[in-house]
């Protein structure tokens, strides 16, 4: 009975130190796999935050209106950080949360996430500047409109667009939208390092537009045109040549059709109308904009033009052409009858009229 009651006590006493130091191991594996994950997130914290790698500086717009998340994610988006939350992270805990101003930023691969925040925060804007080229579709130019502006506000406030806006706009006063297209001016734009809105630097766009065009208004008027049909005539001119001399020529020749009744027959409406329907490019597609098919001027401008095309519309040449066309040696050949075009087509034009 001896032996068996030790037997038992041993048994008890073995069980219950069995018992006691569970726990002490369940802890235990606890607590490495605890530190084991801190080690590892402070790793991934650390290393998320190091440059991308090398590379070219790109030009970064914060705007108006953009929340922290947002301009994160965009750097992550556009390669310049390894991790927006990381980033974010960091930014909570070094004060600067809150700080990320407005502005246009160059910022390289190679600066790490703190300094990218450090450069945002500290408003250290680079020269930014905006170029407008001249034959250009708004959508060809959305692009590079948004990068400096940011998208939400320039659809914004094309949204918002009425013809009390500006002046300028004043002949889209019975249209159902404002059409920006033809509306701006091929310049290069270097006022915007002050976080300059889209709404602020369209004003002004539209300003020295009116102070550019003023001396021609008359003019423009003499001729029988309303400045928006001005415009729309100017961005087919120059979507045919960009040289001014042969630009006075074609404008005459557009403008004794349009007196005459005559289609204009200008490829690049049909291309434009083309470009609108997201379809391949064909003389006979049905549009308004296709002056293959429909007499008269398209609703509005095919995209921008240069200053000279407006001059050409204006102060046409005093010739009485009917007819042109791009020749495949670069020379633009003009005539006053059917028959003297379909030669010169067949003598100057058997690749770029096919």
């Amino acid at each position: 009975m001896k032996t068996y009651y030790h037997h038992k006590l041993g048994a008890f006493k073995e069980a219950k130190d069995a018992t006691i130091r569970s726990p002490k191991k369940l802890i235990l594996v606890i607590l490495v796999l605890f530190f084991v994950a801190l080690g590892s997130s402070y790793f991934w914290y650390k290393t998320s935050l190091q440059p991308v790698g090398s590379g070219d500086s790109k030009s970064f717009i914060v705007a108006k209106g953009d929340s922290v998340n947002e301009i994160m994610d965009r750097l992550k988006k556009e390669g310049l950080i390894k991790s927006s939350l990381s980033l974010k992270i960091h930014a909570k805990f070094n004060g600067t949360y809150s700080k990320l101003k407005v502005g246009t930023y160059a910022l390289s691969p190679e600066l790490s996430g703190p300094q990218i925040v450090e450069v945002i925060s500290g408003g250290k804007v680079a020269d930014a500047k905006l170029t407008i080229l001249a034959g250009r579709t708004i959508q060809e130019l959305l692009p590079e409109l948004y990068q400096h502006f940011g998208q939400d506000q320039v659809q914004q406030t094309l949204t918002d667009l009425t013809p009390d806006f500006h002046p300028i706009l004043a002949d889209q006063s019975d249209q159902a939208s404002i059409n920006l297209e033809g509306y701006l001016l091929p310049e290069t734009y270097t006022d915007l390092n002050s976080g300059v809105t889209f709404e602020v630097w369209l004003k002004r766009n539209f300003d020295l537009y009116i102070e550019r065009i003023s001396p021609l208004r008359e003019q423009i008027k003499a001729r029988g045109f309303s400045l928006q049909e001005a415009f729309t005539l100017a961005s087919i001119v120059q979507k045919e040549s960009s040289v001014p001399e042969e630009q006075k020529k074609i404008a005459q020749v557009f403008e004794l059709r349009l007196q005459r009744d005559i289609s204009l027959g200008a490829d690049p409406t049909f291309i434009y109308a083309a470009k609108l329907k997201g379809v391949e490019p064909s003389p006979t597609i049905d549009s308004p904009y296709n002056t293959r098919i429909y007499k008269g001027l398209p609703p509005t401008p095919i995209g921008t033009f240069e200053l000279t095309a407006l001059q050409a519309v204006a102060y046409p040449s005093p010739t009485e052409f009917l007819f042109f066309v791009a020749g495949d040696d670069g020379v633009i050949y003009y005539s006053f009858t059917e028959e003297q075009h379909q030669a010169d087509i067949k003598a100057h034009c058997q690749e770029l009229c096919n």
